[in-house]
């Protein structure tokens, strides 16, 4: 699809989302962030609220009629039509929007929020090659809790950043613009 429509509607994601999210992080990543023309799927990165507090009756369906939002995924249920891949209480999940196009949702622990945007934004062949490569020759690799390193006997996780600057500052690496990435 083109860049508009794919804004669009990951608009309409984010807003339905954020409100329900810690801090309102809730970003679009992937191409429509990098200002693609051609956008293969829609990518959010966002950070539930641990208990979310959710009234009911807020996002239409496709046949426009009102659900009910009791929990976060209820609010994901609405705005698509099957989930492809993916655990509902996992990190990372696809989705087939009710347009038919596929909707990606990551949702990362809150220490890793930031490295997981810059990573979901891509564009894939710069995250490894820049990004992962970075934090590798740091001795750092991925686990279920973020990035880690092992100095002896000792575990040292990676910094919970504050911002997509402050992780590529932490990396040595100069911030990029998404569009040159």
């Amino acid at each position: 699809m083109k860049l508009n429509e794919a804004f669009q509607i990951a608009t309409r994601i984010q807003i339905a989302l954020a409100p329900h999210c810690e801090f309102e992080r809730c970003r679009i990543a992937g191409s429509i962030r990098r200002g693609k023309a051609d956008v293969g799927d829609i990518e959010i990165v966002c950070l539930p609220k641990k208990e979310p507090e959710m009234t009911a009756d807020m996002f239409p369906t496709a046949t426009g009629k009102m659900v009910s939002t009791a929990q976060f995924h209820s609010i994901v249920q609405a705005l698509v039509k099957t989930p492809d891949v993916g655990n509902p209480n996992g990190r990372n999940m696809r989705f087939e929007m009710h347009e038919g196009i596929k909707l990606d949702l990551f949702m990362p622990q809150a220490k890793d929020y930031f490295r997981i945007f810059a990573m979901r934004t891509g564009s894939a062949d710069y995250s490894h090659k820049v990004i992962a490569t970075a934090w590798v020759r740091m001795g750092y690799h991925g686990s279920e809790n973020g990035l880690q390193k092992q100095e002896g006997l000792t575990t040292i996780a990676a910094p919970a950043w504050q911002s997509e600057h402050e992780f590529f500052e932490w990396l040595g690496l100069q911030w990029i613009d998404p569009k040159l990435r």
